[in-house]
């Protein structure tokens, strides 16, 4: 027997994971599924041995690991089938029937592969042909992928890291940049959730805050958003690159992990704090100074968090109402760091899923590998959205105390939302965006506070949107060459993202865009 047909084992092992990247090479860095592959190729490589090792049998030994390897693979697909038709009530319950099921398979399988008399030689080629032909097939579609990736960062050419430089301004405040993910306006939330968040914006300008209480968000969904905020700019060129049926975020999330306003930061000597999440525009950051990691960055990727999801789903994981408390405790830390710092913030609440009720009791223990799956209701829970938003304001005015408190110099702040929220969406049953109206509204309409300098406060507005926020910063408090743009919005969803439509006239009047706030 020819032993090249027995790389089975290895080639089954590392299918399901290339498959997984090819089908999501728009929203992963192709980077993220070498770690994976590493450690089931480690570990298929050891049952290979521990198996030749018992049998002294190679062709038996790699039958019966790739036996072992697609078991362990069906098994999460089966189980989530299952689940999904919710004819078993207990995860507990399912796990052991399944179990007791694919047990049986195991020891049915292992007996014919030890007792039968062929050489197994036909199976053995036909494992290795269809691995081999699944694998090809996901190199073609990651290929295609890193190509067009690539051609829409063409424009973009990498960029060298800015150079430390000694600031000599001794008084440079440290600037704190919170994004509150789904964080909708006063008005939205009176009107659409009949709840009165006036307790909390009154906080905010009682500490001195200046709250554009008619600010939207440039785009509604959050990989815009932010790459927009962070670039200072609008994103109409990247959009035209991409086909309109595309669902690519990647080009975005390059804006995001190398963005201009960290660079401007770290020009003028400022430490860049980065916080990581469990979203792929803000998980990682490619210049940041320091980051904030929950766990290990190989396990705190979107990549990794469907992998586990679909394949560990029955291991322990950490949960999503443990990173959100993590990165609120953390936040604390930053004033004791030496020298000026700005710190990218994004915190995933008050967005879904649901996890803490008004007082910081956790209503629901979901895995971190269930964030974007289990919505406790989605935004249609309206309820739970404003509980969790109550416990988020608590939590966001004592972070806001510490800071004041123990800061050497009055620092800069601001904090918004990156869109607002999204219970009145009309679903795939309206398809024409112009039909939109209360959506579009709440979408778009977003908290918006800045805690500036009075030379920046002076130019700043009730209906300013986030990509003038640094704009008027850069410019007033640091000198940048920079002028504001026209405030703009856009409204699209996931099912198409760019297929974009403007809503400026509707969410920004002319008289409210015209809007000063006098010094």
């Amino acid at each position: 027997m020819k032993k090249s047909w027995l790389i089975h084992p290895f080639l089954l092992a590392s299918a399901p994971i290339l498959f997984l990247l090819a089908h999501n090479i728009g929203q992963v860095e192709a980077s993220a599924a070498l770690a994976p592959l590493g450690v089931v190729l480690s570990v298929t490589a050891v049952l290979l041995g521990l198996t030749w090792l018992v049998l002294r049998q190679l062709p038996r030994a790699a039958m019966l690991v790739s036996l072992l390897v697609g078991l362990f693979y069906v098994y999460g697909h089966v189980f989530h089938a299952i689940q999904d038709l919710d004819v078993i009530a207990r995860t507990r319950d399912l796990h052991v029937g399944l179990g007791l099921v694919f047990l049986g398979v195991l020891v049915t399988g292992a007996r014919y592969i030890l007792r039968t008399r062929h050489d197994l030689m036909e199976p053995s080629r036909f494992l290795t042909l269809l691995a081999g032909i699944s694998i090809l097939f996901s190199a073609n579609g990651i290929y295609q992928g890193v190509r067009t990736r690539a051609a829409l960062a063409g424009e973009r050419a990498p960029q060298a890291r800015p150079s430390r430089v000694e600031h000599d301004d001794p008084a440079l405040p440290d600037v704190y940049h919170i994004i509150l993910d789904g964080y909708a306006r006063e008005d939205v939330l009176k009107d659409v959730y009949q709840f009165d968040n006036s307790g909390f914006t009154q906080y905010l300008r009682d500490r001195g805050f200046f709250v554009a209480d008619r600010s939207v968000s440039n785009y509604p969904l959050t990989f815009m958003s932010v790459a927009s905020t962070l670039n200072m700019r609008y994103l109409d060129d990247v959009v035209a690159r991409l086909d309109a049926d595309s669902k690519d975020h990647t080009p975005f999330y390059d804006l995001i992990h190398d963005h201009a306003v960290g660079r401007f930061f770290q020009s003028k000597g400022y430490r860049y704090v980065h916080f990581n999440t469990n979203y792929g525009g803000t998980e990682t950051s490619r210049i940041a100074d320091q980051s904030y990691q929950f766990r290990h960055p190989l396990l705190q990727n979107e990549f990794t968090t469907v992998l586990l999801r679909t394949y560990l789903h029955w291991m322990p994981q950490p949960s999503v109402a443990d990173l959100h408390l993590y990165m609120l405790d953390k936040l604390e830390e930053v004033p004791r760091i030496e020298g000026p710092t700005y710190t990218l913030f994004h915190l995933l609440m008050p967005h879904n899923p649901y996890v803490f009720d008004r007082h910081g009791n956790i209503r629901a223990n979901i895995p971190l590998e269930y964030q974007w799956t289990l919505k406790t209701g989605g935004w249609a829970a309206r309820q739970q959205y404003i509980e969790q938003m109550i416990y988020l304001n608590g939590r966001i005015q004592a972070l806001i105390e510490h800071i004041l408190a123990t800061s050497k110099h009055p620092p800069i702040i601001i904090v918004h939302g990156d869109h607002g929220s999204a219970s009145t969406h009309p679903g795939l049953q309206v398809l024409d965006k112009s039909k939109w109206g209360p959506f579009i509204h709440e979408r778009t309409a977003i908290l918006n506070a800045y805690y500036v300098p009075d030379e920046v406060r002076r130019h700043l507005y009730p209906s300013i949107t986030p990509v003038n926020s640094f704009r008027l910063l850069l410019k007033h408090r640091f000198g940048a060459n920079l002028e504001p743009l026209e405030d703009r919005s856009f409204i699209t969803w996931y099912e198409k993202p760019f297929d974009i439509m403007e809503v400026t006239d509707q969410v920004l009047p002319a008289k409210a865009s015209q809007a000063r706030e006098q010094p």
